[in-house]
């Protein structure tokens, strides 16, 4: 019996061995040091993601005009699909502009915790698509720095009517005033939304003009200025269907036009609010 025991024990073992240093050798090919495919790190591909579970590798031809190229993989139920959109006759300026739009959906993954799948749309389109939802979503905080901006340009408009009426002037506040307005401008151009949904060129709007000699009726077009940039930032967050960004034959002028404009125009009135007797 002692016998049939120590040979049904040496059978099992010789079996775990068997099955275990294959497993093992296995291990030993497969380590990340030694893997041949998927082993690149992200940062090397030239997009950040933020976890490997939403592993999203793109290239690109050296060919940045409109009829440039860019290749794109990302995963779809569990198996990575790679193609080449085409970006001439696309809203693509360049296939710099379609890797903005890249960095514009992680971001908004990071910010706001989508998930990756939602944006499976914009890659099949090979368009910088804008929903609705997306545009409430990230243009909630730019709609709120601006109604702050213009409820501020209006407190300020105030002081100065009243320094005109031969009221007494307080100085003080209306350099504080200024101040918040030109931090509220600053804010909007630094916001990443804005710079993703508008495209077009800045240009100096204040060129050609004697705005420095304005001193306190500058009021007039800074409220006009801040006034616009509202009116603009809300018809985004309004929008009611999905559109591209595509804003380069707009006449308005672009969001970082207008905040420039303003940070000059507040310190002209700054600097003649200081005269004031």
């Amino acid at each position: 019996m002692k016998t049939i025991y120590r040979i049904i024990g040496t059978a099992v073992a010789v079996c775990l061995l068997t099955i275990l240093l294959p497993a093992q050798e296995r291990g030993g090919r497969d380590t990340p040091g030694n893997s041949s495919s998927g082993s690149s790190s992200i940062s090397s591909r030239g997009i950040a993601a933020s976890s490997s579970s939403a592993t999203v590798s793109t290239t690109t031809s050296r060919d940045y005009s409109g009829s440039g190229h860019a290749s794109l993989a990302m995963p779809s139920g569990g198996v990575t699909q790679s193609y080449t959109p085409d970006l001439r006759h696309t809203s693509f300026v360049s296939a710099g502009s379609y890797f903005q739009s890249l960095d514009f959906f992680y971001w908004v993954r990071r910010n706001y915790f989508l998930d990756r799948y939602y944006f499976s749309r914009f890659y099949r389109n090979t368009e910088p698509l804008i929903t609705p939802q997306l545009a409430r979503l990230t243009l909630r905080q730019p709609l709120a720095l601006s109604n702050r901006l213009l409820i501020a340009v209006d407190e300020l408009e105030a002081l100065i009517r009243d320094a005109q009426a031969g009221k007494p002037a307080d100085k003080q506040q209306i350099a504080e005033k200024t101040k918040e307005v030109r931090d509220l401008a600053k804010q909007l151009r630094q916001d990443q939304s804005l710079s993703y949904y508008d495209q077009r060129k800045e240009r100096d709007l204040l060129k050609g003009t004697q705005y420095d000699s304005l001193g306190l009726e500058a009021i007039a077009q800074l409220r006009e200025m801040a006034l616009d940039l509202n009116n603009q930032i809300r018809s985004l967050y309004e929008q009611s269907s999905t559109s591209t960004v595509s804003v380069d034959s707009l006449a308005q002028p672009s969001f970082m036009s207008l905040s420039k404009g303003i940070d000059k125009l507040s310190r002209v009135i700054s600097n003649s609010a200081r005269r004031l007797s």
